[in-house]
C-alpha cells in the first residue's frame, strides 16, 4: 500500500489517510522467503521449484522510504504475535513515520499477542471496526 500512495502522490494525488496492516519493510527486516507462497512449503520439493522467489533483492518492501515521503495521516495495525513481521520492525517502522510527519498524524495500533492473530487475522478483533471509523472521523 505504501508504494501505491507514493505511486500516486507523484502523480500529485494525496490521500486522506493511508492504513497498513501488519506492513513489510524491507529496511528492517531480511524475508527469507517470498511472502506470498510461504505456506506452500510445507510440500516436498515447493523450495526448489522455487528458488529464484528467495534470489537477493526479488521482494523488496520500501516502505520506510515511502514513508518518509508521504504526506498523509497514517494508521498502523500490528499484532503482537505476528510471525512474519516482527513487532519491534512495526514500532520501528512506525517511528520513521512519525519523525517523517509528527506523533498527531501517525498512529500505531497493537493487538495483543494472546488473541493469536498472528500476521492476517486482524479482521476477526471486534474492536477493528471503531478504530478504523476514529481514524478516519479524524481526518
Amino acid at each position: 500500500m505504501s508504494n501505491t500512495a507514493v505511486k500516486l502522490l507523484e502523480q500529485g494525488v494525496v490521500f486522506d489517510g493511508v492504513i497498513l496492516e501488519g506492513a513489510f519493510n524491507s529496511d528492517r527486516q531480511q524475508l527469507q522467503f517470498h511472502v506470498f507462497i510461504w505456506y506452500y512449503w510445507t510440500f516436498p520439493g515447493i523450495k526448489n521449484l522455487f528458488s529464484f522467489l528467495t534470489e537477493e533483492k526479488k521482494v523488496v518492501f520500501p516502505t520506510e522510504q515511502n514513508l518518509k515521503k508521504m504526506k498523509s495521516p497514517i494508521l498502523f495495525l500490528h499484532s503482537e504475535d505476528d510471525h512474519l513481521v516482527p513487532i519491534q520492525t512495526a514500532r520501528e517502522t512506525y517511528e520513521v513515520a512519525a519523525k517523517a510527519q509528527s506523533k498527531d498524524r501517525v498512529k500505531l495500533v497493537t493487538f495483543d499477542g494472546s488473541l493469536g492473530y498472528l500476521h492476517n487475522g486482524l479482521y476477526r478483533d471486534p474492536k477493528l471496526p471503531g478504530i478504523i471509523r476514529e481514524f478516519v472521523k479524524s481526518l
